[in-house]
C-alpha cells in the first residue's frame, strides 16, 4: 500500500476545466443554451511534482521496504522449516538409540539371569551376580533417561510444527 501511495506521487496531476458562459444580462451562470453561442471557456493543465526526485526516492524506499519484508517472511519460513527438520531428526535419532538401548537392557538381563543360574549351580560368586544386577540397573536407568529425552524431543517437534500440546 505504501508503494502504491508513493507511485501516485510520481504521476502528474491532470486538471481539465470547462465552462459555458452566458451573456452579461443573464449573469455568469451556466446555461444549457449558452454553449450554443460559442461562449465557452475550456482549459487543461498537467502538474508534475515539484520535487520529482524526492517522490522517486519515496517510491524506491517503499519498494525496498516491501522487498525487505518479503525476504524476512522467507527467512522466517526457512528457519521454521529448519527447526522442524532438526526436531524430526532428533526424534528419529533418539528412536534408533532407544532400540539399541532396549536391546542392551535385554542383554544385561540375560547375562544377569545366566549368572544367577551359575551361582545357584555353585559355579559363580555373589560378587559376579551383584555386578550383573548392577549392570541391569545401569541399563534401565540409561533407558529411562533416553525415553525422557525422546519425550522431550517429541514435544519440541510438536512445538516446532506449531502444535499446542
Amino acid at each position: 500500500a505504501q508503494r502504491r501511495l508513493a507511485a501516485q506521487g510520481l504521476l502528474p496531476a491532470l486538471e481539465v476545466q470547462g465552462a459555458a458562459l452566458a451573456d452579461r444580462g443573464a449573469g455568469w451562470a451556466l446555461s444549457p443554451g449558452a454553449a450554443a453561442d460559442g461562449n465557452a471557456k475550456v482549459g487543461a493543465a498537467a502538474k508534475l511534482p515539484l520535487l520529482l526526485l524526492r517522490e522517486r526516492g519515496r517510491f524506491s524506499a517503499a519498494a525496498a521496504r516491501a522487498e525487505q519484508q518479503a525476504l524476512e517472511v522467507a527467512r522466517v519460513r526457512r528457519d521454521v522449516g529448519i527447526a522442524v527438520r532438526a526436531a524430526a531428526n532428533d526424534v528419529a535419532a533418539l528412536e534408533r538409540l532407544l532400540g539399541a538401548r532396549r536391546a542392551a537392557a535385554a542383554q544385561a538381563r540375560v547375562l544377569r539371569d545366566g549368572e544367577q543360574r551359575r551361582f545357584e549351580a555353585g559355579e559363580s560368586t555373589l560378587f559376579l551376580v551383584n555386578a550383573r544386577e548392577r549392570a541391569v540397573l545401569d541399563e534401565d536407568a540409561k533407558l529411562a533417561g533416553l525415553e525422557a529425552k525422546r519425550l522431550a524431543a517429541g514435544a519440541a517437534l510438536e512445538a516446532a510444527r506449531g502444535g499446542t500440546s
